[in-house]
Order: structure tokens, then C-alpha cells, then sequence
């Protein structure tokens, strides 16, 4: 379970964070949703130690999440970044690889179960077609799928993605994300997204947190936070909320788009 509570961050005088306290619990998948600037990527960077909070405490099963060493941290916490800046040289299979730092012997070494996790994890993300390009030469989306690729090498208990299918078409952003779930429904991964798409966070996220100004608006049931007067509120523009007849959850419309 993860745990924030009453936190404040600020660069210089700029409030990002003010007052956040919530609790994730362990299997859930958590939605982030907010106008740009309302803190859910300050957010995840300070749930994954980036960042240090001013005030308030970040605790991971209880534990502050500054008692924990690096090394420990990173077998329990994998990060999916909005931007993935990498500058040497490495090839796709490379940077998958370099998930499995935290679980490596004290040589350093990767071993044969590294290796076979690795190649699993990007046939899974259809990544391994393109194993020996250097991340350099792949496509923003192919990129994006690698990092994801790496996150998921580390095996992780907890996930955090910042806007994870930013770069990603359609095919991809569905198989990624279905792999996602498939893991936090059988395998009880706890994920924390930062979303764009309101309709993929109904999609796919259990619970969703309303960010705005850096103080938490909503949060609960996807189905029932989502609604007309908390997307205006949150977003302050029109808004259209329907219920899709096939899944029986609500999708959004911008107010615009609705009724020709």
C-alpha cells in the first residue's frame, strides 16, 4: 500500500503540490486525471523518491519511503517517465536489460533468467522486432514501448507511469495497456497513471484522483467520480458524460462535439 500523507512541494515559490494525503491500496489501479499543471507528473516523480516533498510523508507498506536503500526501492518500484531522454548509444535490448539492475548478482552480471525475462517482456510489448536498433534510431512510440518494456523486466510490486501512451497508436496503446491490466489483475501489480485520455483512464483504471492546482478535487470508483459536474469542475469547460452500452462504464465527449 502506498501512502501520502498532507505533502507540499514547491519549486521556489511556485506551489505544485499542497496538502495531498490518499492511500493506494495493493492490486489497485489508480488514474491520475487534472488540467496541465495541476501536479500529477510533480506527483510521480515524488512517489518514486525523484523528488523529495517539503512537508507530509510519502510511505510505502507503512515504511517512509526515504528509509528504503536505492537498490531495495528499485525491486519493489518500477517508473514509466513521460520523457525518457537516453543519450548513449544503447540498443532496445540494451535498455530492457538494464531492468534487471536491481535483481542482479553482486557482480553485476545479468544471468540466463535475466536474459529470458528480457526477451519475454518485449515479445509481450512487440518490441523484440526491433532488439539490436539503438533506441536513437526507434520511432517516439517504439521508444515509449521499450521503456515500458524495461519497467516490466524489473518485475516490479509497484508501477507509476506518467502519461504512458502519450507517443502510442491505437494497437499499441491497447496492447500495452492490457498487459498492464492483465498483471494487475493476476499478479496484484499496484499501478499509479498519470492520464491525458479521460476515456483511457475509464478504461482501464479502477479508481481515479482528480488533481487540480495541486490539491486533490475527487477521488473513488471511476464510475462514479467521473461525472458532468466534476469534469467541468476540474477542467473548467463544457463537458459531455455518457455510459457506454457495452462495458457499462462513462465515456467523456468535449462539450463541443456533442449534438452536431
Amino acid at each position: 500500500m502506498i501512502s501520502s500523507e498532507n505533502i507540499t512541494f514547491a519549486y521556489g515559490k511556485n506551489p505544485i503540490l499542497q496538502g495531498l494525503s490518499f492511500r493506494v491500496r495493493e492490486g489497485e489501479w489508480r488514474g491520475l486525471l487534472g488540467p496541465n499543471g495541476s501536479g500529477k507528473t510533480t506527483l510521480i516523480k515524488c512517489l518514486s523518491r525523484l523528488l523529495r516533498p517539503q512537508t507530509g510523508e510519502i510511505a510505502l507498506n507503512d515504511r517512509p519511503l526515504q528509509k528504503f536503500e536505492q537498490g531495495e526501492l528499485a525491486r519493489i518500484v518500477a517508473v514509466v517517465p513521460q520523457d525518457s531522454n537516453i543519450l548513449f548509444p544503447f540498443t532496445a535490448f540494451e535498455i530492457v536489460l538494464m531492468g534487471r539492475s536491481p535483481h542482479k548478482s553482486a557482480f553485476g552480471f545479468e544471468n540466463a533468467h535475466d536474459v529470458a525475462i528480457a526477451k519475454d517482456v518485449m515479445e509481450s510489448t512487440g518490441t523484440w522486432e526491433f532488439k539490436d536498433r539503438l533506441i536513437q534510431e526507434l520511432s517516439g512510440g517504439e521508444r515509449q514501448r521499450v521503456i515500458i518494456a524495461r519497467a516490466l523486466a524489473q518485475e516490479p510490486k509497484v508501477l507509476l507511469m506518467d502519461e504512458p501512451t502519450s507517443f502510442l497508436d491505437i494497437k499499441h496503446q491497447q496492447e500495452i495497456l492490457s498487459i498492464i491490466k492483465m498483471l494487475n489483475k493476476d499478479k496484484g501489480l499496484t499501478v499509479i497513471s498519470a492520464m491525458h485520455d479521460i476515456n483511457v483512464a475509464l478504461a482501464y483504471c479502477e479508481n481515479i484522483m482528480f488533481l487540480k492546482k495541486g490539491s486533490l478535487v475527487k477521488a473513488g470508483p471511476a464510475g462514479e467520480v467521473v461525472t458532468y459536474a466534476n469534469l467541468k469542475d476540474v477542467f473548467e469547460t463544457e463537458v459531455y458524460v455518457g455510459i457506454n452500452d457495452l462495458s457499462g462504464r462513462p465515456f467523456y465527449l468535449p462539450g463541443e462535439g456533442v449534438g452536431g
